[in-house]
Order: C-alpha cells, then sequence, then structure tokens
C-alpha cells in the first residue's frame, strides 16, 4: 500500500497559502519526496519531520518544481545529519545540490530504477526543458509538466491512480483537462488526480465522476 500526500498544487508560483509541486510518496516505512517545490518544506513538517525524508525524486529542474530541495537539504546540514541525501535527476544538479549535505543520482529516458521499496519507470514529456514523467510500482502514474504527444496514453494503461499537471494553458507545455479526460478513457486509469492547477481554478470544466482535485483531497491510499 502506498500512501501520497500532496504538499503543494500549485504550478509557476504558491497562492492563498498553498505551494507548488510537491509530493510525498510513502510505503513500508520509506519517504520518498517526489519534487519539491515552493513551500514544501512547511507543508512536509505537518505529516512528517523533515529528516524522515528518505529520497528526493525530480521530474524537472523548474523552480516551481525545484524551489524549496535547497531548504531541505540546509535543514539537515544545520541540524547535524550525516548521512548523504539521494537526490534524483535526469541530469548533473549542479546548484540544487548542496556540497556534503545531497548526493546526485542520475536516471535516464526508459530506465527502470529502484528508490527504497518503489519501482520507477522513467519516461520523457513534451516541455520547454527536458522533463520526465514517472511509472511507480506499475500502478501510480504521474505525468508532471508535459503537452500532448502520441504515445501519452500508453504510459498510462491500466494505472489505479493518474497524476496529472494540468495549467489548462499553453498546450505545448502542459496537458489541457479534455486532453487528459481522454487519455485516461484511453488508458483506463482508474482514479485521476488533477494538479499543478492554476490560481484562477480551472474554470467551468465538467470533470469524469472519476477525477479529483488536488485542492479537494491532501492524502490518498492506494
Amino acid at each position: 500500500m502506498m500512501k501520497l500526500t500532496i504538499l503543494g498544487y500549485y504550478g509557476a508560483y504558491p497562492h492563498d497559502g498553498v505551494g507548488t509541486s510537491a509530493y510525498l510518496l510513502e510505503k513500508d516505512g520509506f519517504a520518498l519526496a517526489l519534487d519539491f517545490g515552493s513551500g514544501a518544506f512547511l507543508a512536509l513538517e505537518k505529516h512528517v519531520p523533515f529528516g524522515q525524508v528518505d529520497a528526493v525524486l525530480l521530474s524537472h529542474f523548474h523552480h516551481d518544481h525545484t524551489a524549496d530541495v535547497g531548504v531541505l537539504q540546509y535543514a539537515r546540514q544545520l541540524n547535524g545529519f550525516e548521512d548523504l541525501l539521494p537526490i534524483y535527476g535526469h541530469s548533473a544538479l549542479g546548484s540544487l545540490l548542496v556540497d556534503g549535505v545531497g548526493e546526485e543520482h542520475l536516471y535516464a529516458d526508459g530506465e527502470t530504477f529502484e528508490i527504497g521499496p518503489f519501482k520507477i519507470k522513467a519516461f520523457r514529456g513534451l516541455h520547454p526543458v527536458e522533463c520526465y514523467g514517472f511509472v511507480i510500482d506499475d500502478e501510480v502514474v504521474f505525468s508532471n509538466d508535459t503537452g500532448y504527444f502520441d504515445g501519452l496514453a500508453a504510459h498510462f494503461e491500466g494505472a489505479k491512480l493518474g497524476v496529472f499537471d494540468s495549467y489548462n494553458a499553453n498546450p505545448k507545455a502542459h496537458l489541457m483537462v479534455s486532453e487528459i479526460i481522454e487519455i485516461a478513457e484511453k488508458a483506463g486509469v482508474e482514479k485521476v488526480l488533477l494538479t499543478h492547477l492554476p490560481q484562477a481554478g480551472l474554470g467551468s470544466v465538467e470533470l469524469p465522476a472519476n477525477f479529483v482535485l488536488a485542492s479537494d483531497v491532501e492524502v490518498i491510499e492506494c
């Protein structure tokens, strides 16, 4: 059983006390942060102490997905943590890595790798910068930032939970809600979580019964 806690769900910038893209995945006593945007550190501490995060997985390096990665490392540094925090990215982490605190791990497109008890497959999305979605334990799939492309639905086939980023604008960089509905229906996704939401809301979009907004739920067990 996996527990998904939503730490932030806005795209681009925090709004009304809620941060940007950040999630905590827990399984078998292991805590994995998937993206860690602005406000993630404060939200995390409402659920678990920061020292209980065992690893960080980053989809890409835009600030709304990485802003608090350095903050998490500084907290470990100032509180005397001696073990290195594994941080996974698709290329060199550069300034995101605090020397002597974080430990760089790289993944590649199409690669299946393990982080603690999680089996993860990375697939490249369509975004202005290199960005990846993740299939986790063959049951939970994160689109992360991507525009629509042929073959995207295949990554979601049979998923119990599909987590889709949608700014519902700029379709070359993000998915439109109409596209997510199409993908979910084609792939047979059991439950859809819409996140990376626009600050003004999605408007008068009618959502299928198996869709839920990240603003309406904080924890999902799957």
